[in-house]
């Protein structure tokens, strides 16, 4: 099993995320909420990811509809912030997200 709270960053190129592209949570991930964290579990694998609040708020809108730049958008209005601060946590999150398997990509219309 893995355990992380916010995953290291792996590899920069397998962490690259397709910005214009909307990530959708893979739908064989079972997600639970323990105490202040959010836990997935990934069956293919058996490993457990644990993600603290601001990870989860990041896997909640993974959800097919926001593009990265609205994700990094709506985390900063969430903690009143400007987005340029947010916006490398968010693409670590989503970075680690793809690399560990949780997250798809669908293509933006042009």
């Amino acid at each position: 099993m893995q355990f992380f709270v916010e995953a290291p960053a792996l590899d920069v190129e397998a962490n690259a995320i397709p910005m214009t592209s909307r990530p959708t949570q893979v739908s064989s991930i079972s997600e639970y909420e323990v105490d202040d964290d959010v836990l997935l579990y990934d069956p293919r694998s058996d490993d457990v990811h644990v993600l603290n609040g601001t990870a989860a708020v990041i896997w909640w809108l993974c959800d097919g509809d926001h593009t990265p730049a609205q994700i990094v958008d709506e985390l900063a209005g969430m903690y009143e912030l400007l987005p340029e601060t947010v916006s490398a946590d968010v693409e670590a999150a989503l970075g680690s997200f793809k690399v560990a398997g949780l997250v798809s990509w669908i293509e933006s219309p042009n």
